[in-house]
Order: C-alpha cells, then sequence, then structure tokens
C-alpha cells in the first residue's frame, strides 16, 4: 500500500469515528457523564489506540466530552445553569452582530441563506437529523459572519461549539424543528424587507427554543424559573 493510500485510510477511520460518537452522543446513545473507556472504542471500531485518541481530542475541541488527567474521557454535560450563561452571552453577542450588518449587503445575504434553508429543510425532511445539525451551522455562520467584525464572529462561533450539545434536544424535537425552519424563514425575511429592528429581535429569540429544551429534559424548568 502507497503511503499516501495509508494516509488516506487512516484519516477515513478517524473521521468514521468521529462521526460516529458525535452521532451517539448527540442523540443520546451515550448519555451526559458517561465514560469513554479507549479499550472499549478501539475493539468496537477495530482501530489503533492513537486513532482512537486522535478522535477523542476532535471530540473534545467540538466540546462534546471532556478529557481528566489521569482518568481518561467522560461524555460532556452543562448544567441548565450553565447552559444559560452561555445563552445570555450568545444573545448579547448575536445581538450586536445582527445589528452590524451592513443594510445595502442585506439582499445578498438572503439570497445566499434561501439556498441554505432549502437544503436544511430538506434534511429535515428526510429525517436526517446529523445533516441538519451541520447545515444549520452554516446557516448562522452565513449569518453572523456579515457582521464585518472578525473578532466578533469568532466569539460568536466560540460560545455556539460551547452549545452544540444543548441544540441536538431542539433538533430531536419535530415541532421546535419545523418552528426553526419557521425563524429561518422569517429572518430571510426581514432582510429582503431590510427590517432591522425585527432581524435582530428575531436572532435573539431563535435561540432560546433549544435552551428551554435542554432545561425541560433536565427536569430543572422550576429551578431557573422560566425563560
Amino acid at each position: 500500500m502507497s503511503p499516501g493510500k495509508e494516509n488516506d485510510d487512516k484519516a477515513m477511520v478517524l473521521s468514521d469515528i468521529v462521526h460516529t460518537l458525535e452521532e451517539d452522543i448527540l442523540f443520546g446513545r451515550l448519555r451526559p457523564r458517561e465514560r469513554l473507556v479507549e479499550d472499549e472504542l478501539i475493539s468496537r471500531f477495530k482501530a489503533k489506540r492513537h486513532t482512537v485518541r486522535a478522535a477523542l481530542d476532535e471530540l473534545s475541541k467540538m466540546h462534546l466530552v471532556i478529557r481528566r488527567p489521569n482518568r481518561g474521557c467522560i461524555v460532556a454535560d452543562l448544567s441548565p445553569g450553565e447552559a444559560e450563561q452561555i445563552y445570555m452571552m450568545r444573545a448579547l453577542l448575536q445581538e450586536h452582530a445582527a445589528r452590524m450588518i451592513p443594510p445595502h449587503e442585506y439582499q445578498n445575504l438572503a439570497d445566499r441563506l434561501k439556498k441554505i434553508q432549502h437544503t436544511h429543510a430538506t434534511y429535515a425532511q428526510s429525517g436526517d437529523l446529523t445533516a441538519v445539525l451541520k447545515i444549520n451551522k452554516v446557516f448562522h455562520d452565513t449569518l453572523y459572519g456579515a457582521c464585518g467584525n472578525d473578532f466578533l464572529f469568532e466569539d460568536i462561533k466560540r460560545y455556539s461549539d460551547l452549545t452544540h450539545l444543548v441544540r441536538s434536544y431542539a433538533i430531536g424535537n419535530t415541532e421546535l424543528l419545523e418552528n426553526s425552519i419557521k425563524e429561518h424563514m422569517s429572518m430571510i425575511q426581514a432582510l429582503e424587507q431590510s427590517n432591522t429592528d425585527f432581524l435582530v429581535h428575531l436572532c435573539v429569540d431563535h435561540l432560546w427554543s433549544a435552551y428551554k429544551a435542554y432545561k425541560y429534559a433536565h427536569g430543572s424548568w422550576e429551578a431557573h424559573g422560566g425563560q
């Protein structure tokens, strides 16, 4: 086997492990704080130890697993209180970014988002929830990337990545997913109508559905009081 072919095969194995474990975590087959034992993963994926470790490193960067020194990895978890604080930061950043999008870019941005949203809706209709999560990220990266401030955009992505786990709770709920699609279309309409205030309102309000679903799932709605 040529070195190039061997490297390609290793990359495919690594990608497969990351993709499979990502789905297992996001859709509840692996539970929050569950241990990820290297030997078990090596056996499951018939992979080398260094490949499994590389996959866990990738999942750690995605905030889906937590590496504990000398104690291995566990599936990540956020308390509802931690999630709320992160979502408050996301709301502040996204409100500011939405206001910074130049009005002369609105129509071009709306056209780009329409194409992305068409793909998003197609994946949702087919039930491919992993693809829905990924194209949902493309939609929001395209929207907030138009703010023109790279540092603000990087902070938006960083806080969004911290809640990757939370968003799956809304994506997996048919009613919330349908509502998310409607809200995306409303954002596009606000851009087409040059309605900045409505766009900003939608960008903030759109955030909270996933947080609410996460909060309900953790049985702590009353304890954290209702947003």
